[in-house]
């Protein structure tokens, strides 16, 4: 309800700060100033109008070391997507390959036109009802009796394993937990929401999904096959890293003796 509000709130704001011209020049701007993000707030939960602009729905240091990751890599890059949206789109941009899971049929129907991309392939995988418990559940209210197995095993249909995963969409959790197994030597992945809206820091926030993000994020810490980053809200500079180099005990579809970790960058709030 509070969302529907804001989102009401913005859109609502944005009519006349555009009939003004001043949104249309806050969006014109850079995209490394203030006026820009300012700008790219108005489009919240517009997929098309974020498309637009050039951004997904990421922090902007999460955004800014993703693009420099694959701009690395000089766009050779094969990306498996957890949630579509203006975020395919913008990766399709940049990378040779993007396969996006969505569960939502109505957005598919409404997103299809705009990823009708040559380089992106979107699969709909609905979730089934689950029975007395769910192998990969999603917190989300109304999905409380849903399993998403099919939509989270999804990234397994492919033999190749995939550079880059993003994880945006249900069952997040298990999502990252299936993705380990499908990630290149030396890839990447990127868990949007990792603070959870300031809940995760929360000791007294223990909610089921909450709860399982904050075990999520120590099991990452504690995984030697892993470096972990985190985009901070706002701020531009590049996510921090831990230094410690990879190990033997490399993840990411990597043999044991191969000494390759699979690095990951988690984005916090916008």
């Amino acid at each position: 309800m509070l969302k529907r509000a804001y989102v009401a709130a913005m859109r609502g704001a944005a009519l006349p700060l555009r009939a003004s011209g001043v949104l249309d020049r806050w969006q014109r701007a850079p995209h490394d100033s203030f006026a820009f993000w300012l700008g790219s707030q108005f489009a919240i939960h517009d997929a098309a109008a974020l498309a637009r602009l050039d951004v997904p729905w990421w922090t902007f240091p999460a955004i800014d070391a993703v693009e420099r990751w694959i701009a690395a890599r000089n766009g050779d890059v094969r990306v498996f997507e957890y949630g579509s949206g203006a975020s395919t789109v913008w990766l399709a941009r940049r990378a040779a390959r993007v396969v996006s899971v969505e569960h939502d049929v109505g957005f598919a129907k409404i997103a299809a036109p705009m990823l009708a991309l040559p380089n992106v392939e979107l699969r709909i995988i609905e979730p089934t009802r689950a029975g007395t418990a769910s192998r990969a559940p999603s917190g989300r209210s109304g999905y409380e009796d849903s399993d998403f197995s099919a939509y989270v095993d999804s990234i397994a249909n492919d033999a190749a394993p995939y550079d880059l995963v993003v994880i945006d969409g249900r069952a997040r959790v298990a999502c990252f937990e299936r993705a380990r197994d499908c990630l290149s030597a030396n890839g990447l992945v990127v868990f949007d929401n990792a603070l959870w809206h300031d809940r995760v820091a929360d000791p007294t926030q223990r909610d089921e999904e909450t709860t399982a993000i904050r075990e999520l994020g120590r099991s990452v810490r504690e995984d030697e096959g892993l470096v972990s980053g985190h985009g901070r809200r706002r701020e531009r500079a590049t996510p921090s890293r831990q230094t410690r180099p990879p190990t033997t005990a490399g993840t990411g579809g990597t043999s044991p003796s191969s000494g390759h970790a699979a690095r990951m960058a988690i984005g916090g709030t916008r």
